[in-house]
């Protein structure tokens, strides 16, 4: 089965639908339309992990125009919507775009440990301090390290 990045990709695509995507109005509605479609639609194959639990897109986003003026700026090829709080629907107050590396430190099962007053991923504490980021992930769930140990302890 093909995904929706196959159909976006320069393999799949025709030159018109290469000059469609390279339109940033274009690539925006088609976010804007992804969006309500897993949130919205039941038959999306993404609607468990977003409308099944209770992901809304605020009433003003319904309307394309308002989700353009509110997330026009910032916005660029490469970029994805984000939200801030994954328990939280979609609204300007709960949005940003970000990179695929910051998309995949802000989901549910990703772990966030707070050390001295910071907040971060194990992958940023790796880069961080040097460390591996496997090593790292041992210390924490083979392990059982407390945090302390496994952010300081030299091996």
């Amino acid at each position: 089965m093909a995904t929706q990045e196959y159909y976006k990709s320069e393999q799949y695509q025709k030159p018109y639908m290469k000059k469609y995507y390279e339109n940033p109005e274009n690539r925006l509605k088609s976010v804007w339309r992804t969006m309500l479609y897993r949130c919205e639609n039941p038959k999306s194959d993404m609607f468990y992990a977003y409308g099944g639990r209770g992901i809304r897109v605020c009433d003003d986003w319904h309307d394309f125009d308002k989700f353009k003026a509110d997330m026009l700026e910032g916005y660029k090829k490469g970029l994805s919507i984000d939200r801030i709080d994954n328990n939280t629907g979609y609204c300007k107050t709960n949005c940003k775009w970000s990179t695929p590396v910051e998309q995949a430190q802000n989901t549910r099962r990703t772990r966030k440990i707070t050390y001295c007053g910071k907040t971060a991923t194990i992958p940023q504490w790796a880069r961080e301090l040097g460390i591996n980021r496997s090593t790292l992930s041992m210390r924490f769930y083979t392990y059982k390290w407390s945090i302390k140990d496994c952010l300081t302890k030299n091996i």
